[in-house]
């Protein structure tokens, strides 16, 4: 069984994120560059394996003009990265048998990515954090009225709303599962585009994120959670997740969806 991780970034690769990753789990991960118009910091020693997306032979640049923002003015990473799993998906970048997709602001520990190699099967995904359903809507709410995207995609998707699904766009599965179901999330999206200029654009990137778990987990017959990749806020590591792992090593434990 063959792995590719890929982790998508704006501007700033943190080399400490992947220091304690033995070799043959950093060689895994490819880094994909997005907006060309963010100027770029990364150690171009330490991180080789970069594809700038704008140079793909198959890109679509309205997905960095679309001005989907939060209250800062910032634009959204969200529908952004609906760009970047199109452009794996048309330019055919995945060539392993499984794939695993992350932001930037995620820290890894030594064996994390070594570890996901026992859970994998066709129908099986991991996440380094599972949410049940009213969870994950929940959190891209905060009393706006989004139930409507939620019930339109429950609908169109076929998504079962007592099981369990990864932590926002954080899910490993196989490559022909991932293949399958990145049209059909494409579809969905476009679909909800007039939202954003006749709703509340306010949390709809957020939204989006969360419909990417719902429809690329929504197949998976069980989500395995593991721990040791720990989400990052602001370019520093948690603290409190800091202290689930010492001196480099990995605790972890596998929760099946039922």
């Amino acid at each position: 069984m063959s792995l590719s991780v890929y982790v998508i970034f704006h501007d700033t690769l943190h080399e400490e994120y992947y220091e304690n990753l033995d070799p043959d789990e950093f060689d895994l991960i490819t880094f994909i560059a997005v907006n060309e118009n963010i100027e770029k910091k990364y150690n171009t020693e330490r991180f080789k394996n970069v594809i700038k997306e704008w140079e793909l032979p198959i890109y679509y640049p309205e997905y960095q003009r679309l001005k989907i923002c939060d209250h800062t003015g910032i634009p959204k990473s969200h529908i952004t990265d609906i760009g970047v799993h199109r452009h794996i998906y048309e330019n055919k970048l995945c060539k392993t048998d499984y794939i695993w997709t992350f932001h930037n602001d995620m820290y890894f520990y030594k064996g994390s990515i070594r570890q996901v190699f026992q859970f994998l099967q066709p129908t099986h995904g991991v996440t380094i954090r599972a949410e049940n359903y009213n969870v994950l809507v929940a959190t891209s709410t905060y009393g706006y009225n989004e139930s409507v995207i939620y019930n339109y995609a429950c609908k169109v998707l076929g998504i079962e709303t007592h099981k369990n699904y990864p932590f926002h766009t954080n899910c490993c599965m196989s490559t022909e599962m991932y293949y399958n179901r990145v049209p059909v999330m494409i579809e969905l999206i476009e679909s909800l585009m007039n939202y954003i200029v006749y709703g509340p654009s306010y949390r709809l990137s957020i939204c989006i994120e969360r419909l990417w778990a719902l429809a690329m987990a929504c197949k998976l017959e069980c989500l395995h959670e593991v721990l040791g990749i720990l989400h990052a806020h602001k370019g520093q590591p948690l603290i409190e997740a800091m202290e689930n792992s010492k001196n480099g090593t990995l605790r972890q434990y596998d929760r099946i969806n039922v």
